[in-house]
């Protein structure tokens, strides 16, 4: 990324022409860990994902980038060994002849504080980027927030909770290259009957935060008042959950504790042995980082 012009190419906006290329590279290599190949491109992603919202002028790009590369060996130095700490438990608690609702519980509880842990220190130097944006780019920033919400509800429309939720699952267990047998779609099936996602209560509570952000980033003049607001959109998570969703997380510890006492032999080792590959990937890409800063 530092041997050719990228001011230029997020100006033309070839996002596009190098999707196919990275998938291209993904195939290429693997037999490499694609948590290790990810994550070397992460920067990529992140400023792609920043430029989807905001049109970043000549100044804010080299401050974009330089925040960016500062974030990432931070993280790669400071949180992996804590991701690896927790996978080392996650791993030790799938050994367990019995897995609770109470143990899977305390691990999502964890993972929301390695979350938290994980997004301050970005969100912290983000803030300078929404600080900075003119009157052109808030517009861009708000028909997108408005673009985003329209498709969830389409989604809505075309789909019922109880699909949507099964979809998000399948989806999540795809990234995570889990495979589940018949009989963990059943469980999956049967709970989201009775216990699909609240979207449509979700949605309308994320629509209300945006608009208060965006309100905030307009009319706020007071930079202290205006770092407030992104900091606590973004981070003030449980006060945008709603009761509903609240108590969907309570039913997802007993669905995922369901569906972990029903793999057989083989998908318990299948699973571990995934675990202990990211393990040693985020143990060899944090090794690099601090070997880097010695």
């Amino acid at each position: 990324m530092d041997k050719f012009n990228k001011l230029a190419f997020w100006r033309r906006k070839k996002v596009g022409a190098f999707i196919p290329l990275l998938l291209i590279v993904l195939f290429l290599t693997t037999s490499c860990s694609r948590i290790k190949w990810a994550y070397r491109f992460s920067d990529w992603f992140i400023q792609m994902r920043l430029e989807s919202y905001f049109d970043l002028n000549s100044e804010q790009i080299p401050e974009v980038e330089k925040n960016i590369q500062k974030y990432k060996k931070w993280h790669q130095k400071e949180m992996l060994p804590k991701y690896v700490t927790f996978l080392e438990e996650v791993r030790k608690d799938l050994k367990a002849s019995t897995i609770t609702p109470k143990i899977v519980q305390a691990k999502r509880l964890e993972m929301e504080k390695l979350g938290f842990m994980t997004a301050r220190p970005w969100v912290d130097s983000s803030v300078k980027i929404y600080l900075s944006l003119n009157s052109s780019q808030i517009k861009k920033f708000e028909e997108k927030i408005k673009e985003d919400h329209e498709e969830r509800l389409e989604k809505l429309k075309e789909s019922s909770s109880e699909e949507l939720s099964l979809k998000r699952a399948k989806k999540m267990l795809d990234f995570m290259d889990i495979t589940i047998k018949e009989k963990q779609e059943k469980i999956f099936k049967e709970h989201f009957k009775k216990h699909s996602f609240p979207f449509k209560e979700s949605y309308a509570r994320r629509k209300v935060w945006n608009e208060k952000i965006i309100s905030c980033i307009k009319e706020n003049k007071n930079k202290e008042k205006k770092s407030f607001c992104v900091k606590d959109h973004f981070l003030n998570w449980d006060k945008r959950r709603t009761p509903e969703s609240k108590a969907y997380r309570v039913h997802i510890d007993n669905l995922i504790a369901r569906v972990l006492n029903s793999l057989d032999k083989e998908q318990k080792v299948s699973i571990s042995a995934k675990v202990a590959q990211w393990i040693e990937d985020f143990r060899e890409l944090a090794k690099e980082a601090f070997e880097e800063s010695q």
